[in-house]
This record gives C-alpha cells, structure tokens and sequence, in this order.
C-alpha cells in the first residue's frame, strides 16, 4: 500500500481467496470443455460502474508510481460509466463537488471484480467472471 499522502480512503481492493475461489473454479470445471478450467487471481481487476450520481458526478482517485514516488490521477466518474482498475492499485473515491453537499440526490455506484479464467492452462479461451459482492458468478468471454 502506498503512503500517498491523502486523507481519503485510500486502500486496494482484496483479491479473492479461500472459499469463494474454491467455489468459483469448481463451478468453471463443471461446463462442458472446462474440467481443467484455471482462472489468474492475481490479475483481478475491480470494476465501478456509476448507477446514479448528484448534478456535479463524482471521481476516482488512483495512483502510479513515477520515478519511484506515488502519484495521483483522477478519473472522473458519471451514470452508465465504467471503471476498470487493478485490484491492488491504490485508489480512493473522492468526495462529491462542493456544489452538491445539499443534495439529496442518491450515489449508487456497482462494485464487481473481474477474474480472468481459461477453459484449459495455456488455452486462447480466454472468460472474464464478473463477481458480485456476494459472490454471484456470470461470465463474458473474450
């Protein structure tokens, strides 16, 4: 985790482990033509898509190092936007514009993960698993 010198919260994004990936591969194997089906946990990636926003949107802060320094980088973030990021990047929401303290207006972002999976080990069958936060499957193949 970087020391990145903001007072958001800053954090990675856990990469799936125990039970739920035992459960998950164990379903993969079930397909037909996937009994050998591996998936790369440690390219999970995180994926927000903004569902409903205040006027002023919102933003995602996220950071790179650069010539061995943390930097930060800003995504803005809207309705119907998506957002991929590296599960273990560093990131943080940022707080709404000042505009929009008032506003009643809902924040409902979507928060998934996305794990690449193989029919075979070396195989060009490539799927991504989009997993909810309850750890409900589906698949897109690639």
């Amino acid at each position: 985790m970087c020391a990145c010198g903001v007072t958001q919260d800053v954090h990675e994004d856990a990469i799936f482990s125990g039970r739920l990936r035992t459960k998950l591969e164990a379903t993969l194997r079930t397909r037909e033509g996937w009994n050998n089906g591996t998936c790369d946990w440690d390219a999970q990636l995180s994926v927000l898509v903004g569902l409903a926003m205040p006027p002023g949107g919102g933003a995602l802060q996220y950071f790179v190092r650069d010539r061995g320094a943390w930097v930060s980088r800003r995504l803005e973030h809207a309705v119907g936007k998506a957002i991929l990021l590296e599960c273990r990047r560093p990131h943080s929401l940022l707080p709404h514009a000042a505009d929009d303290a008032g506003s009643t207006a809902p924040r409902i972002v979507l928060h998934g993960f996305l794990v690449p999976c193989w029919a075979t080990s070396g195989s060009d069958e490539l799927e991504y698993q989009l997993l909810g936060p309850i750890g409900g499957t589906s698949s897109a193949a690639l």
